[in-house]
């Protein structure tokens, strides 16, 4: 069993094989705090995957996988799980420099799928991407491009998901979160699915980056995800997240390549402290969230200035006004309850963005386009695959 290797820190288990990897499930039912490392690219066509650290066959994961760099290509998984993903569970693990490429997960349960894991708790992920389409088609699935759902204590940096997702709840890189997570980014694409005992019927509850952020924190982060098919639907779209409870500091979401192809409505909301630009020339300003009497309430005054001091918050829904200004960055004012927006000129300044990091993080040319993330973290793109699986 394996290439190498005696499991230890020091000597840690060698992934050279297809079959190493399928080992590391068997062996992790044994012992989960076994130290592993990839030696090799390994090529996974032809393998049904069964997760890592399936709760229904024992422990969770509980070691130390480095992929070294080396790929995983073509992970799939056609059979239901109720925890889908190259892991299911892990728990106070550490993953390091994997990279998933091509993988495709199609689930029909109630399930928790992210294409790196499904759930973590305590874990440290560092440096890991992954690339792959995701099909979950019972309405009650929470579906992540990196991870479902990153519990706490879990810490993730220089992370990425390229993804094509289909789920009625999901993000682009985490669906629910009390993790730290910083210099990571999310590029794809989610769409919704409809009911299946009602196919008239339609849901997508989604975050370009998270759909929930329930604590801890998110910085330094960037999305460009499409969200798309929910007409008609039930539906709740974030252009970031809905952030319940996380400290967000500099991130950015660009829209441009279509994360909302369809008319802007307030069902879109932005999140405090992040950064849109927007798809067109139309000025995107606030309304407010408040109460049911009031929900929809907006005074034409404030298509210019936005809504004044007293407007309370902190959440404001997105509503489209014609005018010349159109990308907009939500700061939190000081000793007061509702966020502040810049204009476009504003937005291609250094000073706007307090606190930012440009010397590692962010570069601008400056008074002629907006900051961009310069980070070295890896990229895998992946192949533009039909949802064969995709079941109604």
């Amino acid at each position: 069993m394996f290439s190498g290797g005696d499991g230890s820190e020091s000597k840690p288990f060698l992934i050279k094989t297809a079959q190493d990897l399928i080992d590391v499930r068997t062996k992790n039912q044994e012992n989960p705090m076994h130290h592993y490392k990839q030696v090799a690219n390994i090529d996974l066509t032809g393998v049904n995957w069964l997760p890592i650290g399936d709760a229904s066959m024992g422990s969770p994961f509980m070691g130390t996988f480095d992929g070294d760099g080396y790929k995983i290509s073509y992970l799939t998984i056609n059979n239901d799980y109720e925890h889908s993903g190259f892991i299911a569970i892990a728990v106070n693990a550490t993953l390091v420099n994997i990279m998933i490429d091509n993988a495709t997960i199609a689930n029909t349960l109630y399930a928790w799928i992210g294409i790196l894991a499904a759930q973590t708790q305590g874990c440290t992920i560092t440096n890991c991407h992954v690339a792959g389409t995701i099909d979950a088609t019972n309405v009650d699935s929470s579906s992540g491009g990196l991870v479902s759902s990153a519990g706490a204590g879990t810490i993730i940096n220089k992370c990425s998901a390229h993804v094509e997702i289909k789920s009625a709840l999901a993000g682009g890189f985490v669906c629910y979160s009390y993790a730290k997570i910083k210099d990571c980014y999310a590029i794809g694409k989610i769409g919704g699915v409809q009911d299946e005992y009602d196919p008239a019927e339609k849901f997508l509850y989604a975050g370009t980056f998270a759909r929930h952020l329930y604590d801890g924190s998110v910085e330094n982060c960037y999305t460009n995800v499409e969200l798309y098919d929910y007409e008609d639907g039930q539906k709740s779209l974030y252009i970031f997240a809905e952030n319940l409870g996380a400290q967000i500091t500099s991130c950015y979401s660009d829209i441009t390549g279509g994360a909302m192809r369809q008319e802007w409505s307030s069902d879109k909301v932005y999140t405090v402290d992040s950064f849109t630009r927007g798809t067109d020339n139309n000025l995107y300003v606030n309304d407010k969230m408040q109460n049911k009497e009031d929900y929809d309430y907006w005074d034409p005054a404030w298509n210019s200035t936005g809504p004044p001091s007293w407007w309370p918050g902190p959440f404001y829904r997105a509503k489209p006004i014609s005018g010349e200004i159109w990308s907009r960055y939500w700061k939190q004012v000081t000793s007061s309850t509702h966020p502040e927006s810049r204009i476009t000129v504003e937005m291609k300044k250094k000073s706007t963005f307090i606190d930012w990091d440009f010397d590692k993080v962010w570069t601008i040319d400056e008074g002629k386009d907006y900051p961009r993330f310069k980070l070295n973290i890896t990229q895998i793109k992946c192949k533009r695959m039909p949802l064969t699986n995709y079941r109604r």
